[in-house]
């Protein structure tokens, strides 16, 4: 699935389809896209008030307590009762959040993403190669509610980002060190699969409007 002319203007307000527009540009601009080659995103063009605006919309619950904001700054992810998944069904819910690590996890498996170990153990195979995407939808659920600051989402962002580039040689090493200046990969961060976040920001506002 992506982002298509369909659900741009299906149901949509002319304010809601442009806010779309905006947010998938951004998205674009940090996660790549076809010939467009990644780069650092800053505060000052993170479309915060979109992205809450198109959260809102599509169903997402603003109003969590204290339990569940702490969740949502936990560093980890792997299953929805521990680490951020007590935060993330708060925000979207038990199916709608199930509906998109289904997804994730296919989609991940595509993208070629690398398993993951812990303690020298396979993940579960419900986090297994997706964990970077489940953090995506963490990091959104952090951006609508307000848990985290704009300059928290944004170094999140870049660094998921980048560990992604990484991982999957997109760029050789001087070109992604030109576009991610002084940033090196951080292995305790789960990384965004190159090119996937439009889509992924896709599949959490569709999911919710059905």
């Amino acid at each position: 699935m992506s982002i298509s002319s369909e659900m741009l203007e299906k149901g949509s307000e002319p304010e809601s389809a442009e806010a779309l527009k905006k947010v998938t540009r951004f998205l674009e601009m940090v996660s790549g896209k076809g010939e467009l080659p990644p780069r650092l995103v800053g505060v000052s063009e993170l479309p915060l008030e979109e992205i809450k605006t198109l959260l809102k919309e599509s169903g997402a619950n603003l109003r969590i307590g204290e339990a569940e904001a702490t969740s949502l700054r936990h560093t980890q992810f792997r299953e929805l009762d521990q680490g951020k998944g007590p935060g993330v069904v708060a925000v979207f819910g038990p199916e709608r959040a199930e509906e998109y690590l289904r997804w994730a996890a296919e989609a991940s498996k595509e993208a070629g993403m690398p398993r993951l170990h812990y303690r020298d153990k396979p993940v579960l195979e419900s986090a297994d190669r997706s964990r970077g995407l489940m953090h995506f939808l963490a990091w959104n659920a952090a951006v609508v509610t307000g848990v985290k600051s704009p300059e928290e989402v944004i170094v999140e962002l870049n660094q998921r980002a980048y560990n992604g580039h990484r991982a999957k040689n997109t760029l050789p090493p001087e070109k992604l060190a030109i576009m991610f200046p002084e940033m090196k990969r951080v292995t305790t961060m789960a990384s965004f699969p190159p090119g996937i976040l439009p889509e992924a920001f896709a599949k959490i506002i569709e999911s919710g409007e059905r």
